[in-house]
């Protein structure tokens, strides 16, 4: 997984580490934090390193040549930003080729 990550721009690439971080970390300390009753503390986790992400992906679909504000407010929600990311990785049907000349 970490060797596709590599792959990808430097935009696409952060976005997806800290994507990672947002779904490991979030379950992490949701199931940490159950047996106290604070459980909702790691949605705020969650939404607070999701900013971020919504960054890196505004800024690569900037690249793309895709509308970076509606990708990024969109890549606001956290879900949103996972399907964000994979639509505009290398091979999705959303993403523009290159035509060859």
């Amino acid at each position: 997984m970490f060797k596709e990550l590599a792959k990808l721009d430097k935009n696409l690439r952060r976005a997806g580490y800290i994507l990672l971080a947002v779904v490991l970390g979030g379950s992490f300390l949701a199931l940490l934090l159950h047996p106290f009753n604070l459980a909702p503390l790691a949605l705020l986790f969650v939404w607070t390193v999701n900013l971020p992400a919504a960054w890196f992906l505004s800024q690569a679909a900037k690249l793309q040549g895709r509308s970076a504000w509606l990708t990024g407010f969109t890549s606001l929600i956290p879900a949103a930003a996972l399907i964000e990311f994979f639509s505009l990785c290398p091979g999705s049907p959303r993403t523009k080729q290159a035509s060859p000349r």
